[in-house]
């Protein structure tokens, strides 16, 4: 059910934002991150096609500015798909199977289906990140959030599985470690999340004592230092990710392009574009969210999941606080709120 709902909701999503999606005729906003992103993933399939490999991996850049990742997805796409998206169409596609997959594994089924029909058909939630049509904008502006919180949910609905760490092997281990890496060339802004839960995932596995094991996920998720390498190699300049002062907030270039007054108190800016006061909820859901994890007994996902939640609003709080920016921030926040109501205050829901 949940499988035929995603593919019909996602479809018509596509159809009420760009029909063109579906029939392959793309187009983009001049001037926009996606027809950059576009551009780069042509240019990259027209260098293999010439055996320049080396200025395929370039990625059109010397050094990075705009997100690394998602321009050799659209690569990868077009080798399978040709001129259309239906890469990272079935990428949405997949996102609220695996959603679900992640809330089953912690709460329950029952849980899982309702709070899925929510994400589809009645987006209650989507100013927490839980509103698929959010999603599928992303993909039909060819922006990486998509992608790279796909990404993230595949490789947390594959480690609380019950079995997680006895059906693991050494392949598996280091594709889930790749594609978390891979989330964070996507969105760099996510590195504090995908580095606790992969931490997490290696504290699981420690407890077979299979260091060969650990070290393939340690291999798989080193691929995170691919755009250092690139800015070293072709930039020749030290940058862990992207060219991305003039997205810290407090830097001059930042406060020059993004105030409306220069007068006006940088933090009280930044506090009111990252939460509203029509978004009072949220700040309650913060506030029950840490009273219950001081009050309820703790194990070791729900300490890495919070820890989560709080490192992706300090990246908000400092760099852009809003909009598709904080789509993580706030779904992690959700899925915390709902582990702890669910388990712990509504157990006879479940």
């Amino acid at each position: 059910i949940v499988f035929f709902i995603s593919i019909i909701f996602s479809i018509t999503f596509i159809l009420l934002k760009d029909p063109n999606l579906l029939t392959g005729l793309r187009y983009f906003r001049g001037g926009a991150d996606g027809l950059f992103q576009e551009h780069q993933g042509y240019k990259i399939i027209e260098n293999i096609s010439k055996n320049n490999f080396s200025e395929a991996m370039r990625g059109g850049a010397d050094i990075f500015y705009f997100m690394p990742g998602l321009r050799y997805f659209i690569a990868l796409n077009k080798i399978f798909f040709g001129e259309t998206s239906y890469g990272y169409i079935l990428i949405g596609i997949f996102l609220p199977i695996y959603t679900h997959k992640l809330i089953k594994n912690l709460i329950s089924e029952k849980v899982a289906f309702y709070l899925i029909i929510s994400f589809l058909i009645f987006p209650i939630f989507e100013n927490m990140g839980f509103g698929h049509f959010n999603y599928i904008h992303q993909i039909v502006r060819n922006h990486s959030e998509t992608l790279s919180i796909f990404l993230i949910v595949f490789f947390l609905s594959k480690i609380t599985t019950k079995d997680f760490i006895y059906d693991i092997n050494y392949f598996s281990f280091f594709l889930y470690s790749f594609l978390l890496a891979f989330s964070v060339l996507c969105r760099p802004n996510f590195l504090p999340t995908t580095t606790l839960f992969f931490l997490y995932s290696i504290i699981l596995i420690y407890r077979r004592k299979n260091i060969n094991l650990i070290l393939s996920g340690i291999i798989g998720y080193s691929f995170v230092l691919l755009s250092l390498f690139h800015n070293v190699y072709f930039g020749n300049e030290i940058i862990i990710f992207t060219k991305s002062n003039v997205h810290f907030v407090f830097t001059d270039v930042f406060q020059r392009l993004n105030l409306d007054n220069a007068e006006k108190n940088i933090i009280v800016h930044q506090l009111l574009k990252w939460n509203p006061i029509y978004n009072l909820h949220r700040l309650l859901i913060l506030i029950f969210i840490i009273y219950s994890f001081f009050r309820f007994e703790k194990n070791l996902f729900n300490i890495f999941l919070l820890f989560s939640v709080l490192s992706q609003h300090i990246v908000l709080l400092v760099t852009h606080p809003d909009s598709r920016y904080a789509y993580l921030a706030w779904f992690l926040t959700f899925l915390i709120f709902i582990y702890y109501l669910f388990n712990n205050y509504l157990k006879k829901l479940k």
